[in-house]
């Protein structure tokens, strides 16, 4: 009987398993046009729209679109998924809010309590004066964008995209393209929710607030880009809350502007491996990042180049009360009011750091550490710096580092080579400094002592620095060289861990970051990619499937029933 029975429930199951499979429906978008109130007893499946097909579809079903459609024109409000989807197929379809006058305001989609993938959209044009999600509303949901691009879209709040109530989404090798919002998170805002990067590009905003915004959740991207973007009244690229995290990996900010952090703000947590910040304006702090009260950052193999910043901190700024771990990061041809590479009131932990060509317009032409700050800094070159401090008693200078009124640990750093007003590579004013040796400075200027180690070496001229891959940094002594950048060379000898990190591109490397279609202002006028014909067999095979799955369920059931009755005779005949 227990054999009987196993083979009853294997049966079952069996069942179940291709009575799911043949339930999986496709729906195809024969009709570019909207309806309004979906009948669905009255659909035409010769000229089914995509909202009639989305009214149609069961969860697990997919909704492709005929070869003749290439765009959609919404019409009659926001298209509304709640149940487990997928949305698009091989070849490139536009939906966009129609062009009409007469046309409501209106988001294009809403996801709402279901797992939905779009496929090759180019989602445009949704508007919501006084709403969110002028493309894609998602509430309690669990969406994916695979080569999507979403642009032209505007909101109140979050322009492209608005997340809510815990939702994960993700975008693959996707584009968000030049959205507007009026509040805040022109491209994308998160209020509740997960959403991850791969392969994406998010470009061409020009808005008064924050590009990205998170409120609650987390942030992670990998090998995506951040790229001309424009923030003109208040705001960062990503700014995100305190309690939340920020992970970017192998990714580029570059050529953004803002009145804050021209890459990242974060009042919570913040991970940067392998990244490249470059060209960022600022009229705030921070040409890359920005770590704000309270916050930690943990930022290491990262570039840091080109970035004119009005306030402080040409690469990094470091607030009071917060915290970074800074490790093995290059900083070059900055330019802020203090610290040209970095500036700190919190705490720093600096390891591998190289600073070349920085300016400060005041201290610290690479590393400014301020005021009940608590820094350590180890194993960095500080080469070629400038700052251009007023030349006044009380201006103790600082060419490569200037610590005032704050506590630092220096070990192993070379520091030679830099200008200020009075030539001075190291300024120390009213600070605590203590020494753990091997630290060789050109030129020293303060109202506390150097050298402190017996170590320490200063009052040199060098002719070259090197900088050693997990080494210490180590310099060739000339007598025919006098300070100044013009008269150091600073050769990297290996200074990222392989040259697949896109960090290693400024220093030589070859960044190899795949790039995933940049739209432009015409695109939807561009002819899709045409998608190979379909095999005119598909639908005979699909019946033939069906068949098979016919034949299969028959023959268990037939040997269910036979064993079934062989069961019975036993019975009868023991019994009998």
């Amino acid at each position: 009987m227990q054999k009987i029975a196993k083979t009853l429930v294997l049966s079952v199951l069996i069942l179940l398993l291709f009575t799911s499979v043949a339930s999986a429906q496709e729906w195809v978008v024969t009709s570019g046009g909207d309806t309004g109130k979906v009948n669905l007893s009255m659909i035409n499946l010769d000229n089914m729209t995509l909202r009639e097909a989305i009214a149609k579809a069961s969860s697990g079903d997919t909704i492709v679109f005929a070869d003749n459609v290439t765009s959609v024109a919404i019409m009659n409000g926001t298209l509304n998924i709640s149940n487990d989807i997928t949305v698009g197929g091989t070849t490139k379809v536009t939906v966009g809010r129609d062009s009409s006058p007469v046309t409501q305001e209106m988001a294009i989609f809403t996801v709402s309590g279901a797992n939905v993938t779009f496929k090759q959209l180019t989602i445009e044009n949704g508007y919501v004066t006084n709403g969110t999600g002028g493309g894609v509303l998602i509430d309690r949901a669990n969406v994916t964008f695979d080569a999507c691009t979403i642009q032209n879209n505007r909101a109140d709040t979050g322009g492209g995209i608005y997340v809510a109530n815990s939702s994960n989404v993700k975008f693959v090798t996707s584009s968000i393209y030049k959205n507007t919002a009026s509040t805040d998170g022109s491209a994308l805002y998160i209020k509740s929710g997960n959403v991850e990067f791969q392969n994406t590009i998010v470009n061409g905003h020009s808005d008064k607030y924050n590009l990205i915004k998170l409120d609650q959740g987390k942030i992670t991207a990998n090998q995506s880009r951040v790229i001309n973007n424009a923030i003109t009244s208040k705001g960062s690229p990503v700014n995100a809350s305190s309690g939340t995290i920020v992970e970017f990996k192998n990714s580029t900010f570059s050529n953004n502007t803002a009145t804050e952090s021209a890459g990242i703000t974060s009042y919570g947590t913040l991970i940067v491996e392998s990244c490249v910040f470059d060209q960022g304006v600022t009229t705030g702090s921070g040409g890359g990042i920005t770590l704000m009260n309270g916050s930690t950052g943990t930022i290491k193999y990262s570039v840091f180049s080109n970035a004119n910043v009005t306030d402080d901190g040409g690469g990094i700024h470091v607030a009071a009360n917060a915290s970074a771990t800074i490790d093995t990061c290059t900083f070059l041809n900055n330019i802020a009011n203090y610290g040209g590479a970095f500036f700190s009131r919190g705490t720093v932990n600096a390891t591998g750091i190289t600073a070349v060509n920085n300016t400060a317009k005041f201290f610290g032409g690479a590393v400014a550490l301020w005021n009940d700050g608590n820094a350590t800094l180890t194993k960095s070159v500080l080469a070629g710096n400038t700052a251009k401090s007023n030349n006044t008693a009380k201006d103790v200078g600082g060419g490569g580092l200037n610590i005032s009124n704050s506590v630092a640990t220096i070990s192993n750093n070379v520091i030679v080579g830099n200008t200020d007003p009075r030539n001075v590579d190291f300024g120390q004013l009213n600070a605590t400094v203590n020494s753990g040796g091997n630290n060789l400075v050109g030129t020293y200027n303060g109202n506390g002592r150097f050298p402190i180690d017996s170590t320490d070496v200063s009052g040199i001229e060098v002719e070259n620095v090197f900088v050693m891959q997990n080494g210490l940094p180590a310099v060739t002594r000339s007598t025919g060289y006098t300070a100044g950048y013009d008269k150091v060379q600073v050769y990297t000898v290996a200074l990222n861990s392989s040259a697949d990190n896109p960090a290693a591109d400024i220093l030589g490397g070859n960044e190899q970051t795949p790039e995933p279609d940049q739209p432009s202002e015409n695109e939807t006028n561009q002819t899709p990619v045409e998608p190979e014909p379909e095999d005119s067999g598909s639908s005979w095979t699909k019946w033939l499937m069906y068949g098979i799955i016919a034949i299969v369920l028959l023959v268990i059931i037939a040997v269910a029933g036979v064993l079934l009755w062989k069961y019975n005779e036993k019975r009868k005949y023991k019994f009998g």
